[in-house]
């Protein structure tokens, strides 16, 4: 039940990105140690994670303080320009240990000159709950539970060529599932 606890707490402007799917039943055999796979020809792939970390401009803190803002703007930055590993097709379809209402998917911004990718996030003052800024780089997925215990993450949106990443945050900190993004 907290999968659908997560999910009604979303924002109306926010809830078409995440929809639940019926439980279903695979035949891939997960390993214990990752965390997150992508599907390759039929096969599983794991994915490696990086940690990300945030950073707010200055001129957040000023608004704040003297605007009485109620929001919070920051951006989650990785480090580097390009990811690893390259998935290329047209359905993408993820396999994760990660409770789906804990992650979000997002379109990364490079910034050559300063060797890192970012995506801007917004928080309400006294919420837990963020989004990805601008709304057309949160990536809206479909998700459902399998027979193993693992989830099935389907992308629901069109995506285009660029750099993208899962993303998830504990008390350990931000981390990123970077990808690169090609159309077949």
């Amino acid at each position: 039940m907290q999968d659908a606890h997560q999910i009604k707490n979303l924002t109306s402007e926010y809830a078409h990105k995440v929809t639940r799917e019926k439980n279903i039943e695979v035949n891939y055999s997960f390993p214990q140690s990752d965390n997150l796979w992508y599907v390759e020809d039929a096969k599983l792939k794991p994915m490696d994670s990086v940690m990300g970390y945030t950073e707010s401009s200055i001129g957040q803190a000023f608004k704040r303080a003297f605007l009485f803002s109620f929001v919070n703007k920051y951006a989650i930055l990785i480090n580097g320009t390009t990811a690893f590993t390259t998935i290329k097709g047209n359905n993408l379809v993820f396999y994760t240990r990660m409770e789906p209402g804990n992650i979000g998917i997002a379109r990364l911004t490079v910034q050559q000159q300063r060797n890192r990718r970012f995506i801007w996030n917004i928080n309400r003052i006294g919420s837990s709950m963020a989004h990805f800024y601008p709304p057309k780089d949160s990536i809206a997925y479909k998700w459902a539970k399998t027979q193993k215990g693992v989830y099935q993450i389907t992308i629901a949106d069109e995506m285009t060529n660029g750099e993208y990443a899962i993303i998830t945050t504990s008390i350990y900190g931000i981390k990123a599932y970077c990808f690169r993004f090609e159309r077949d």
